[in-house]
């Protein structure tokens, strides 16, 4: 199985380009990112790796960490003049 797109996530602040339409993100152009390591409860090691996009449309917070051997993305995002976040948990798991 090829993946769709390689994605490299240094820790810090960074710029990303994209290209095409995407639901977050809107038409074309960049995103300002910052990553970093946070502590994480539920996490086999207590670690998580966050992810924090500024885009056009909002702002989203990503973490991901590892829980009994599967990747878990727990994803919160919050549109501009908005009060409520949107949250989901994405659970991947190796066959």
């Amino acid at each position: 199985i090829k993946p769709r797109r390689e994605l490299h996530y240094p820790i810090g602040d960074f710029v990303e380009t994209y290209e095409g339409t995407a639901t977050l993100f809107g038409d074309g152009g960049v995103i300002h990112r910052s990553c970093f390591y946070l502590a994480e409860k539920d996490a086999d090691d207590e670690v998580s790796h966050v992810t924090i996009s500024e885009t056009p449309r909002g702002r989203e917070e990503s973490s991901r960490y590892l829980k009994n051997g599967e990747l878990f993305l727990r994803r919160s995002f919050l549109g501009p003049g908005k009060t409520d976040q949107v949250v989901s948990t994405e659970v991947f798991i190796r066959s």
